[in-house]
Protein backbone atom coordinates (compact mmCIF):
# COMPACT_ATOMS: atom_id res chain seq x y z
CA UNK A 1 0.00 0.00 0.00
CA UNK A 2 1.13 3.40 -0.73
CA UNK A 3 -0.18 6.69 -0.09
CA UNK A 4 0.42 10.56 -1.14
CA UNK A 5 1.84 12.73 1.53
CA UNK A 6 2.30 16.28 1.34
CA UNK A 7 4.75 18.23 4.05
CA UNK A 8 6.33 21.31 4.34
CA UNK A 9 9.80 21.34 5.35
CA UNK A 10 12.07 23.94 6.23
CA UNK A 11 15.65 25.21 4.52
CA UNK A 12 17.43 22.99 6.90
CA UNK A 13 14.95 19.95 6.67
CA UNK A 14 15.42 19.96 2.84
CA UNK A 15 19.08 20.13 3.10
CA UNK A 16 19.13 17.04 5.63
CA UNK A 17 17.07 14.98 3.17
CA UNK A 18 19.93 15.64 0.05
CA UNK A 19 22.54 14.54 2.62
CA UNK A 20 21.19 11.66 4.04
CA UNK A 21 19.83 11.08 -0.03
CA UNK A 22 23.77 11.59 -0.96
CA UNK A 23 25.18 8.89 1.71
CA UNK A 24 23.08 6.18 1.48
CA UNK A 25 23.42 6.71 -2.42
CA UNK A 26 19.55 6.66 -3.41
CA UNK A 27 17.96 8.86 -6.22
CA UNK A 28 14.89 10.23 -4.83
CA UNK A 29 13.69 12.26 -1.87
CA UNK A 30 10.86 9.33 -1.79
CA UNK A 31 12.74 7.03 -1.15
CA UNK A 32 15.28 8.45 1.42
CA UNK A 33 12.22 9.89 3.36
CA UNK A 34 11.02 5.84 3.22
CA UNK A 35 14.50 4.51 3.97
CA UNK A 36 14.89 6.63 6.97
CA UNK A 37 11.90 5.69 8.35
CA UNK A 38 12.21 1.98 7.94
CA UNK A 39 16.07 3.42 9.70
CA UNK A 40 14.23 5.06 12.69
CA UNK A 41 11.62 2.22 13.04
CA UNK A 42 14.50 -0.52 13.60
CA UNK A 43 15.83 1.90 15.73
CA UNK A 44 12.48 2.64 17.99
CA UNK A 45 12.11 -1.10 18.23
CA UNK A 46 15.76 -2.18 19.10
CA UNK A 47 15.33 1.05 22.06
CA UNK A 48 11.93 -0.51 23.06
CA UNK A 49 12.98 -3.73 23.43
CA UNK A 50 15.77 -2.64 25.92
CA UNK A 51 19.15 -2.36 23.46
CA UNK A 52 21.42 1.15 23.85
CA UNK A 53 23.15 2.76 20.52
CA UNK A 54 26.80 3.47 21.12
CA UNK A 55 29.30 5.13 18.56
CA UNK A 56 32.56 2.86 18.93
CA UNK A 57 36.20 4.01 18.74
CA UNK A 58 38.15 2.61 16.47
CA UNK A 59 39.07 -0.45 18.86
CA UNK A 60 35.17 -1.02 19.17
CA UNK A 61 35.00 0.56 22.67
CA UNK A 62 32.15 2.48 23.60
CA UNK A 63 33.14 6.24 22.68
CA UNK A 64 29.56 7.88 23.19
CA UNK A 65 25.86 6.49 23.64
CA UNK A 66 23.38 8.26 21.85
CA UNK A 67 20.27 9.32 23.75
CA UNK A 68 16.70 9.67 22.09
CA UNK A 69 14.46 12.14 24.04
CA UNK A 70 11.27 10.05 24.95
CA UNK A 71 12.56 6.64 23.88
CA UNK A 72 16.05 6.26 25.45
CA UNK A 73 15.97 5.51 29.11
CA UNK A 74 18.22 7.81 31.69
CA UNK A 75 20.91 5.88 33.51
Amino acid sequence: MSAKVTMNLSDEELALIEQLRSSLKLSTNTGTVGQSLRIAGLITEGIKSGKQIAFLDANGRPESRIVIPGLSKTL
